[in-house]
């Protein structure tokens, strides 16, 4: 299964996935507002959202990746990822989109 090699702070991660070619990646942070409503934001770089700090709510960062195949279909899946105790948690499930 092909790899895309993230790093933050030096630090190494991997994502794997079914693509050949990985057209668009994008990060997305999910966090609660002060009123309970969930709000997504979009960033271009892995480090970009997980320094993202909203405030004093938790949030979860997300890789989205996009793939277009040459029958015209768009695919696309995310991943989870967290960096703690200076170490990258990939989630281990794939969820197609």
């Amino acid at each position: 299964m092909p790899k895309l090699l993230l790093e933050y702070k030096g630090v190494p991660g991997i994502i794997e996935h079914p693509f050949k070619t990985v057209d668009n990646l994008t990060y997305f942070a999910v966090y609660k507002d002060e009123t309970g409503n969930y709000i997504k934001k979009k960033f271009t770089t892995v480090s970009e959202a997980l320094d993202f700090a909203p405030g004093n709510e938790s949030k979860i960062v997300f890789a989205y990746l996009q793939s277009k195949k040459a029958d015209g279909l768009t695919y696309a899946f995310y991943q989870s990822i967290e960096f703690r105790y200076n170490k990258f948690f990939v989630s281990t499930g794939i969820e197609k989109l």
